[in-house]
Parts: C-alpha cells; structure tokens; sequence
C-alpha cells in the first residue's frame, strides 16, 4: 500500500489482506436468489453466497415476517493479535484464522422487540466474542432505538419525521463531560453566553441551533489538541477522516486520566483534561468570533454546515 495511500512511509512496507480475493464469491448468483426468493429461509440461505463485502440485509414480507441478516465469511483471529493494529506479516502466526460457520454470523429474525433496524454500527457480541469491525458510532443507532420504542402505531407521515431526525442520542453526554472538565472561573461574556448554549442543548442539529456550531468546532480543537502532538500534522490528518475518530471522543473526553492530554511537545508540564479542554474551548471561541461575529445568537448551524448537489452531468462537462 505504500505510495498508494498518503500518509505511509516507504521504509516500513504494508500489504492488506481481504476476505473478497480469497475466496468463492458469488455475489450475482445471490442477488438473482434473493430477488427470487419464495420465503424467509431461501432468503436467508441465499446470504451465504456473499464471502465479502460483511453487510447488513433487511428483509420483509407481506406475512409480516422481518429479519436483518449479515453476510460475509466471517473469521475469528488469534487471542494475541489486536486486529485494530498492522499485524506482522513475518511471524507466520497473526494471519492464521479461524472461519465461522455461516450460521453463526450475527442476525435477528423476527425478535421479540418487534422491529430490525441497522446504521452501520457495532454488532452484539456472536457468543462471547465482539466481532471487530469499522463500524460508525453508536448514536444513530441509539436514536432509531430511542424513537422506536415508545409506540408501536406508526404512521408513513411519523417516518417521513424519524428520517429526517437530526438530533444526537450521545452529544449531549459528551457536552456535559466537556463542562465538567473546563476551567470556568474567568470565562468572557462570550464564552458565559456559549456554555449556556452547549448546557441547554438536547442534541438538536436544527438549522437555526447554535449549540452544534461551538459544539463541532470545539471537537476539532479538541482532537487536534489531544492527538496531533503525537501523530505529527500528517496522520492526525489522516485519523480526521476515519470513523475510528468519531467512535472514541465520547470515552476519551470521559477519561480523566488517558495518556493522550499530556501534549508532548512541553517538557516543562504535563498536561491535564482541564488544561487541554480550556485551551480548546478558547480556541473555538476565539475562531467563532472572528468567522462569524462576536454575537454568540449568530452562530446559527446554518452558517456553517451546507450541502451542495451537484448535477453528474456538471460534474463530466466540467472535467472535459
């Protein structure tokens, strides 16, 4: 992979290893069964031709049966071997793998719950192993949960409003860790009136919300604060676009005593929580004001956070 991926230096050699090349995959013999399938038990056996890519299948019928199904041969690696890390290609033992059985591949089949749901998030444990994977954060899945739950009558016009939610299910537990950790004693206006802002917020990514502004802004003080003095400007780069990222802020922020806080470049003290989250707040403070004015009731999420759709056609005449 070296000089393919930005990022990996040359004199350390990295190869990848995936289950899509090793072995039968049958992916166009699956999807003509699973679009001829009579019932839920040929739709299910029809999963076990896909050896890769591991994906999440739903599926439902007009006798009101619902499933969601993983597909994806999947495998078990040694108690040794850390399969968040490189692995050493030279000891001929982190590769060796043990292959589950198709039937043992995490799926619920008409649970008991009532209802099958998937947001690319981790799975339950298959027995009493937590199977790794580059699943995304928790928090949509939490919400869907948290809407889901309470009723049991819904409407297309009640999923018209859940598919468009856009609050978080796990910021707000985040924001209050964030408070307790940060020096307020001589805060300025400014920064009294964002975390009254931050306090009151549900998780809320309303358009006209100003808590997800500070709120964002903040997390990229943050990380780069906590992070960069170790991964060097280049991989910290790198690590801001990975999901890996977002799936460890709510336990690092928590973690009064990570490793991570003590920025390495300052031989003279050693860094705390409250010294790195102070500094990041004012940091985000200090770039709101000057972005977007020195009045915390404009710091609107509309402001900042757009989306442009751009037509294909644009996208080729533009190139050609």
């Amino acid at each position: 992979m070296n000089g393919l991926v930005e990022g990996l230096a040359n004199d350390k050699p990295i190869s990848m290893w995936w289950t899509y090349l090793q072995h039968k995959n049958q992916i166009l013999d699956a999807v003509y069964a699973l679009s001829h399938a009579k019932n839920l038990e040929h739709f299910h056996q029809s999963i076990e031709l896909i050896a890769a890519p591991g994906l999440n299948i739903m599926y439902g019928d007009a006798k009101g049966n619902i499933a969601w199904i993983t597909s994806g041969k999947l495998y078990k690696m040694p108690d040794n071997v850390n399969a968040n890390f490189i692995l050493d290609g030279s000891n001929g033992k982190d590769e060796q793998k043990e292959y589950y059985d198709f039937s043992e591949n995490p799926y619920a089949i008409n649970p008991d719950w009532k209802y099958v749901y998937s947001s690319n998030n981790q799975v339950e444990p298959m027995g009493d192993y937590l199977y790794p994977g580059y699943y995304l954060p928790e928090d949509r899945a939490k919400r869907i949960v948290q809407l889901l739950e309470p009723k049991n009558d819904w409407t297309k016009e009640d999923f018209m409003k859940m598919i468009n939610d856009d609050q978080s299910s796990v910021a707000p537990s985040i924001v209050q860790n964030i408070l307790k950790g940060i020096a307020q004693k001589s805060l300025s206006d400014t920064e009294k009136a964002a975390i009254a802002q931050l306090q009151k917020w549900n998780g809320n990514n309303g358009l006209n919300e100003i808590a997800p502004t500070i709120y964002n802004q903040f997390l990229y003080h943050y990380l780069q604060n906590t992070f960069e003095d170790e991964l060097g400007k280049d991989r910290f780069a790198i690590l801001l676009n990975t999901h890996i990222m977002k799936q460890m802020i709510a336990f690092q922020i928590a973690n009064e005593t990570s490793p991570w806080w003590d920025n390495k470049t300052t031989s003279d003290k050693t860094e705390t929580r409250k010294d790195i989250l102070t500094r990041s707040f004012q940091q985000t403070i200090s770039h709101l004001n000057q972005k977007l004015g020195n009045q915390v009731s404009g710091w609107t999420w509309n402001k900042v956070h757009t989306v442009e759709h751009k037509h294909p056609l644009g996208e080729v005449l533009r190139f050609a």
